[in-house]
């Protein structure tokens, strides 16, 4: 990230590729915020001032390459403010533990990424009936049961064909990320 100001045609503007940048983080600094927080109290509050904070001075980034490592210490900072602000509380964690949560955390967003991009990947290698039998379990809710009578099948055929179809995408995401080839 460069630590050069903002180009002075580019003060208070803020870049095009902002807005789907932010929305593709949220969840991500969600996440690293309720980390940093140990809960979700809070983490909206936290969250909504990061994301004003960003927007503000989103021309301060110097390369889109650069906003999510940015945006993650923008958030570091909204955490630390709004712990100040809660310090009353004694249920509050010292900095050294935030620090080192936070740090944690950034580096599980890292993997987080890998592994969905490796899913993606994995999931369009399954033949095209495992794939079936995935999305009528967990993209559309169906029981074994459900699936069995949609399927005419037996819910043992159906929990077989789930196992043998999350098995082949657990060796394949294990097999992309650990070769370090995610996409």
């Amino acid at each position: 990230m460069s630590t050069e100001p903002a180009r002075p045609e580019m003060r208070g503007r803020q870049p095009e590729w902002l807005a789907a940048e932010l929305a593709a983080a949220q969840i991500p600094l969600l996440a690293y915020i309720r980390t940093l927080l140990m809960g979700s109290e809070g983490a909206w509050e936290v969250l909504q001032n990061a994301n004003r904070v960003m927007c503000e001075k989103a021309s301060d980034v110097a390369a889109r390459s650069d906003f999510r490592p940015w945006a993650f210490t923008v958030v570091r900072y909204e955490v630390l403010t709004y712990r100040k602000r809660a310090a009353r509380d004694r249920h509050v964690f010292s900095q050294a533990v935030i620090e080192k949560l936070a740090d944690r955390a950034a580096a599980q967003d890292d993997e987080f990424g890998e592994r969905m991009a490796a899913l993606k990947h994995c999931l369009g290698e399954l033949p095209e009936r495992q794939r079936q039998y995935l999305d009528l379990r967990y993209r559309d809710g169906n029981s074994l049961g459900e699936i069995a009578r949609l399927l005419q099948r037996t819910e043992t055929a159906v929990g077989a064909m789930l196992y043998r179809a999350r098995l082949a995408l657990a060796r394949c995401i294990e097999g992309r990320t650990v070769s370090g080839d995610a996409t």
